[in-house]
């Protein structure tokens, strides 16, 4: 099964749908969507490390306990030059309170670039380095890297703000937006990876 997690509903929208998922009317403890086969359900944890760990352990036991599944984080980013709307995949995870770093596996061809990408506990747009700005992706991965492969465990970050301009969250159908110009590209991840555990299995 694949496993899609991401912090708001605005960045859900577009992937909810373009897959045409469901929400599960009975879950309450968060918004979890599924698709008509059951083989892709969407998470929104809520904005923080802590809120996208806590979902990541809360949609497993939702889902039977499952091992070895595909996890897919999604989400905006901040990062110092790439453009507005470029996708990324993540290389390595800094979580800059804890100052421990993951580093995710990255083992199938791809065309995508390649960042680092540092975790903060509140909103950060000091780009001081080369290294993508997000909340969520340590608190996600650590919890993920418990239940499946790394190489079955991945991160697609889109830029939303860099030194230049900033899109706020206010700017719901902007964010929305940037989701669903890359909605090609999240898919071609979900198929490759799709690839990847059926030969492990």
């Amino acid at each position: 099964m694949i496993h899609l997690v991401l912090a708001t509903h605005t960045e859900a929208k577009p992937i909810i749908s373009y897959f045409k998922l469901k929400r599960l009317m009975h879950v309450t403890e968060y918004q979890v969507f599924i698709n008509k086969d059951k083989s892709i359900s969407l998470t929104i944890s809520g904005i923080g490390k802590v809120f996208s760990a806590c979902s990541v352990i809360f949609t497993y036991f939702l889902f039977k306990r499952q091992r070895n599944n595909i996890w897919i984080n999604i989400g905006i980013a901040g990062h110092n030059d790439l453009e507005i709307g470029e996708i990324s995949l993540v290389n390595k995870i800094n979580d800059l309170s804890s100052k421990k770093s993951w580093y995710p596996s990255i083992v199938f061809n791809h065309s995508f670039k390649v960042q680092n990408c540092n975790t903060y506990d509140k909103p950060n747009f000091k780009y001081t380095k080369k290294n993508l700005h997000d909340m969520e992706l340590s608190g996600f991965y650590s919890s993920a890297n418990k239940l499946s492969y790394s190489e079955l465990i991945q991160s697609l970050k889109i830029v939303s703000d860099n030194k230049e301009k900033k899109i706020s969250f206010k700017e719901r159908g902007r964010i929305s937006e940037l989701i669903k110009i890359n909605i090609t590209h999240i898919e071609k991840v979900i198929l490759i990876l799709n690839k990847i555990q059926l030969k492990n299995n």
